[in-house]
């Protein structure tokens, strides 16, 4: 018997055996699997992150609005209605200019120069108009401030 006849036919199948797993296709498909590549560029993950509700929320204008309303605005400057006993006036503000006070979205304009609109505290009771509801204002002994609600 040959050996080396017997040999070539113990080897042949080992080795083209060999020969294809190491060029195994399904192997080399899994390391540049498609699905894999689509998830790193998910297109729903970028829309999440340029996402219009959130930069909407960022410029919300009703936080705008409060910012500048005119309610704090006047808070702010002390701008309340204080009453001058001494004077026997309302003062409105250190220029004794018309002052527009925001009564629940009722503007009421008072101006201590009108004496259409001039409050003396002589009289029994004063009477001021906030909103639906009117405020009475008492003679008393001290100066008093007022905010209208």
């Amino acid at each position: 018997m040959n050996t080396k006849a017997v040999l070539e036919d113990i080897m042949e199948p080992n080795i083209l055996r060999y020969a294809t797993d190491r060029i195994d296709t399904p192997t080399t498909v899994d390391r540049i699997d498609t699905a894999t590549t689509v998830d790193c560029i998910d297109t729903a993950t970028i829309v999440d992150r340029i996402d219009t509700a959130t930069v909407v929320d960022r410029i919300d204008t009703t936080t705008t609005v409060d910012r500048i309303h005119r309610a704090a605005t006047v808070d702010r400057n002390d701008k309340t209605t204080t009453v001058d006993y001494n004077d026997k006036t309302i003062t409105m503000d250190s220029n004794d200019k018309a002052t527009t006070m925001n009564c629940n979205d009722k503007a009421t304009t008072m101006d201590c120069n009108d004496k259409a609109t001039t409050m003396d505290c002589n009289d029994k009771a004063t009477t001021m108009d906030c909103s639906d509801k009117a405020t009475t204002m008492y003679r008393i002994d001290t100066a008093s401030t007022m905010d209208c609600i």
